[in-house]
């Protein structure tokens, strides 16, 4: 798989990529151009926002217009049952690391998931399985976002407190 296309994969995927994630798990030096490169040959609609990077400073954020280029619903980015099938037939997790064959996620990634989530991937296809599979994805995405400076210090502040 060519660059470009991980780049594509991961934004189906995850919805989002910055610079620091594709060189991080890809390799990629120039994400801008890559980015070019899939608005011109898929047509998506791709964003770029700037928000706020590991460290505190300013970074650019991709983001796939969801729904927009399938005629989906606005907002809501949903893989078709074979897109489903190609990922359960890979060896590659959505956070990139290494899954079993015809398993959904990475046992890290899997264990992450709350008991309710893990239970609908049992489902099979067209019986709620994609449902599950796309809650799960959205759960995971909001799990490995990265955090604000500030995230991290609240969180950290609740931790020692023990007060929500």
């Amino acid at each position: 798989m060519g660059q470009k296309e991980a780049i594509l994969d991961h934004l189906k995927k995850r919805g989002s990529i910055t610079r620091d994630e594709a060189f991080e798990l890809y390799g990629v030096y120039r994400l801008s151009a890559r980015i070019g490169e899939i608005r011109e040959d898929t047509g998506l609609k791709i964003k770029a926002e700037r928000c706020e990077g590991r460290h505190g400073k300013p970074i650019v954020k991709y983001v796939l217009e969801k729904g927009d280029s399938r005629g989906g619903q606005k907002g809501v980015f949903r893989m078709t049952s074979k897109e489903m099938i190609k990922e359960l037939m890979s060896e590659k997790c959505q956070c990139g690391k290494k899954k079993m064959s015809n398993m959904t996620f990475c046992s890290r990634c899997y264990h992450r998931l709350p008991k309710w989530l893990k239970n609908g991937l049992y489902k099979q296809m067209g019986e709620g399985y994609e449902q599950a599979r796309e809650r799960a994805g959205e759960f995971l995405n909001r799990e490995m976002s990265p955090k604000t400076p500030k995230e991290e210090a609240e969180e950290q502040r609740v931790a020692v407190s023990g007060n929500g």
